[in-house]
């Protein structure tokens, strides 16, 4: 999604960036007096910084250094370094970025994420509405599959004869997948990353495994992630959610996803029926 044409030194480099000191803070002791403990007493860290005196050249080779992007060409990546420390020297001394240069690290690694995440969404848009992104085939398993932590249950549905330990939630949705109260499955898998037999891949650079691949006598294909009710809306969650969007429009009526948790299982178990 980023291509060879990127250059990220000719990315916006300026940031609101805000310097911590650690004898800035406040610590609590604990003090005895004679045979008495005085508790919570407060003071300050009277720490001195010794590496204030690092050189612009010398803080840009240990950010460099410390920012592993391998998409980004190494020259780029430090041109880009420099006019962000250019920029900041507007507001603070070297010393000050020197003394800071962890917390300066943490945020350059956000803006470059942030920034190669939003130019890979405008690529991948582009490429929908060219048409140049496709689905890859789903006819071909891998004949056995790792399993660690067998559970010891037997399901008449499953495509694999073993199946690795599920949490009380999953294992009860999976159940109700291989009953005869549907009898339009024709089989169903527990996907599992490290087997890498099913994973959708977006803009973002982690793929995403979700937790069962359904296929239906009908031919079509499900993709169902089960949700903690304490994570069904979280960013993350929002951003597959998003991808399976385009996944579904690409297969043309054949493909499905279903995000499910405790509250909406009768309602996917009744869809799911008539796939």
């Amino acid at each position: 999604m980023i291509g060879e044409d990127f250059e990220l030194a000719k990315q916006n480099h300026e940031f609101v960036f805000k310097t911590h000191y650690d004898n800035d803070g406040r610590i609590k002791l604990d003090i005895k007096e004679g045979d008495k403990w005085i508790k919570e007493r407060q003071t300050t860290l009277q720490l001195i910084y010794r590496d204030k005196n690092f050189s612009q050249k010398e803080l840009t080779n240990w950010l460099d250094k410390k920012l592993r992007f391998t998409t980004i060409d190494k020259f780029d990546k430090t041109k880009f370094i420099e006019n962000a420390i250019n920029y900041q020297l507007k507001t603070y001394h070297l010393s000050d970025l020197s003394i800071n240069r962890f917390v300066f690290r943490d945020k350059l690694d956000e803006i470059i994420t942030t920034i190669l995440i939003n130019y890979a969404k405008n690529r991948f848009d582009q490429f929908i509405k060219k048409g140049s992104i496709s689905i890859l085939g789903f006819d071909k398993f891998p004949s056995s599959i790792i399993v660690s932590e067998k559970i010891n249950e037997k399901f008449k549905k499953n495509y694999y004869q073993e199946l690795g330990k599920l949490n009380s939630e999953e294992l009860s949705f999976i159940q109700r997948i291989d009953s005869e109260a549907l009898p339009n499955i024709k089989y169903w898998i527990r996907n599992v990353e490290k087997n890498n037999i099913f994973y959708l891949q977006g803009w973002k650079p982690n793929r995403f495994y979700p937790d069962f691949i359904v296929l239906t006598k009908k031919g079509n294909i499900l993709a169902l992630e089960w949700k903690g009710k304490d994570r069904v809306s979280n960013e993350d969650t929002g951003y597959k959610v998003e991808v399976v969007k385009v996944w579904e429009k690409l297969g043309k009526g054949k493909l499905h996803f279903f995000l499910v948790n405790m509250d909406n299982v009768e309602e996917v178990l009744t869809r799911v029926k008539y796939l």
